[in-house]
């Protein structure tokens, strides 16, 4: 876990920054949805670059992260637009 603190201490924060800033343009739908899809966009590089470095990189690895981005953009685009 030590050997990869790096990497997910930078997971975090930009997700914690990316997940943050739509709350900041709250009344900005387009920015909202700019903020989440580029978050979701570095989460993948993230995850891929992670397991090319360590070896371990696969085509179903990299599905599962577009899965799961794909998955929080549909989440939070529905979150915030029907509840403005």
């Amino acid at each position: 876990m030590k050997k990869h603190m790096y990497y997910y201490l930078s997971l975090i924060a930009f997700l914690s920054i990316g997940f943050t800033l739509p709350v900041f343009f709250q009344g900005q739908k387009e920015l909202q949805l700019a903020c989440i899809v580029f978050t979701a966009f570095l989460y993948v590089v993230w995850g891929v670059s992670h397991h090319i470095i360590h070896h371990s990189f696969s085509i179903k690895i990299m599905l599962e992260y577009i899965a799961i981005a794909v998955l929080v953009i549909s989440v939070l685009f529905f979150a915030f637009h029907v509840a403005i």
